[in-house]
């Protein structure tokens, strides 16, 4: 009886513990991106991910950060924007224990900042994960700070260009990664100034709206006159006008009268309607130049001024 009794234990925990590991979540895309030096002399992090499959049940979702990070932001996605989301911390055993609820099928994201190592000229960093879910789809990308150099990663990430087509990023696809199985990405370059990214961005924009004391132009003094010289020119037309209309009646019987006096003259062409170009924008966290009809900034998510 005892060793049945012994049995029925051992089978009941091994079936609890299935269970617990068949409803621990699964994260479907997870996008890391690294900006060292970006708006501070740091690194931030941004995280993005989405757990696999749909429904509104939430299911608590804990990250395991560095115990010197700053969190800067907890976000989900709501309508096309980020609407900020509650979230747990705690301290455990040297890590930054970040919990939040989360929704399968609704993109969230985390954003803190941590340390860079630094030796002289060079900044080393490395982002970790300790495998606490299984990870169907990693992705990891750099934006380099400006004059870095001397790029080294492990593992290698390949050299490409953002979203934009010009901002040179490196990147790399890792995954699927199962739950336990962790993922180190090192990094190191050199830079020998302490110039940030973002105010490297913010100098190359361009200005938004001219200086408040430049002087009128031309265009805008005849503006300014236009309403008189319209009414002068209605004034000759209305002249012009009679006075055909009065020659026009003193025409002798028979006599051809003009085209101006049959009306036969050339009808009045409809103006072209000419195509606006919308003005550049520019994204006020990051500077980031933003695409027509982007409504979010492609780099930070950051909303768009119309």
């Amino acid at each position: 009886m005892k060793r049945w009794l012994g049995f029925l234990l051992a089978l009941l925990l091994l079936t609890a513990g299935a269970a617990q590991a068949q409803s621990a979540p699964e994260i479907e895309q997870m996008l890391v991106q690294l900006w060292p030096e970006y708006d501070r002399a740091e690194m931030l992090v941004l995280l993005d991910f989405t757990l696999a499959g749909s429904g509104d049940a939430p299911q608590p979702v804990t990250f395991r950060l560095p115990d010197n990070a700053t969190i800067h932001a907890v976000a989900r996605e709501m309508d096309g924007a980020l609407v900020v989301e509650e979230a747990q911390t705690a301290a455990e055993g040297g890590w930054l224990l970040v919990t939040l609820n989360a929704v399968p099928g609704v993109g969230y994201h985390l954003e803190y900042y941590a340390p860079l190592t630094r030796e002289g000229n060079q900044r080393s960093y490395t982002w970790a994960w300790a495998g606490t879910y299984p990870v169907n789809s990693l992705q990891v990308s750099i934006l380099p700070p400006p004059n870095a150099t001397n790029w080294q990663f492990q593992p290698d990430l390949q050299m490409g260009v953002g979203a934009d087509g010009v901002t040179v990023i490196y990147s790399g696809q890792f995954g699927p990664l199962a739950i336990g199985q962790s993922f180190a990405l090192a990094l190191s370059y050199d830079k020998s100034d302490e110039t940030l990214t973002a105010e490297a961005q913010s100098a190359a924009a361009p200005p938004t709206a001219p200086p408040a004391d430049v002087a009128p132009s031309n265009s805008s003094q005849l503006a300014d006159k236009l309403p008189l010289l319209l009414a002068g020119v209605g004034i000759l037309l209305l002249g012009a006008g009679a006075f055909f209309y009065f020659r026009a009646d003193e025409a002798p019987p028979g006599g051809k009268r003009t085209a101006a006096s049959k009306g036969g003259g050339k009808g009045r062409r409809k103006a072209k309607k000419t195509k606006k170009t919308p003005a550049a924008r520019y994204c006020p966290q990051c500077g980031q130049r933003a695409e027509p009809g982007d409504r979010f900034c492609r780099i930070c998510g950051t909303r768009l001024r119309d």
